[in-house]
């Protein structure tokens, strides 16, 4: 059986009758922080499948610019006047992570005071200050392990 469908399989291909899978892009973008898109074709429609995730801007029919505005991933499709697709992509945005840090915390469960149990830090030219993150708790000052302000 799995002999006989091969060559059906090869025929179909050859009269373009097979699906064809596109591969997608991935365009990475930070949160919080822009890149710049150069295309080679003129865009005339944009779709954002999750306008929460990235801002996405066409200044010019060639150049847009992006934003990353929550961590996840949304797909981007960029069609020419004919609705000829021009970029098919996903978005995939993700926290700055070189410079950071978590620090984690053993807090007790009542009363724990003004323990954080996760924290994340930017580090720089030796000193750390602490990253506000969406969805999580944030630090209050003083107790033990509590960052100092700059």
């Amino acid at each position: 059986m799995r002999l006989r469908l091969a060559p059906l399989v090869i025929f179909l291909g050859l009269l373009g009758l097979a699906p064809v899978v596109q591969a997608t892009e991935l365009i990475t973008l930070t949160l919080g922080k822009a890149k710049v898109l150069r295309l080679d074709k003129p865009a005339a429609v944009i779709i954002l499948a999750k306008p929460e995730i990235a801002d996405v801007v066409l200044e010019t029919k060639k150049f847009l610019f992006m934003i990353g505005r929550m961590a996840g991933e949304t797909s981007l499709t960029i069609l020419d006047s004919n609705s000829n697709e021009i970029l098919v992509a996903t978005l995939a945005v993700v926290p700055e992570d070189d410079r950071h840090i978590s620090i984690l915390r053993h807090c007790r469960a009542q009363g724990g005071g003004n323990c954080v149990p996760e924290e994340t830090l930017a580090c720089a030219n030796g000193r750390c200050t602490i990253v506000e993150t969406p969805g999580a708790a944030t630090a209050t000052t003083g107790g033990a392990g509590a960052a100092a302000p700059n």
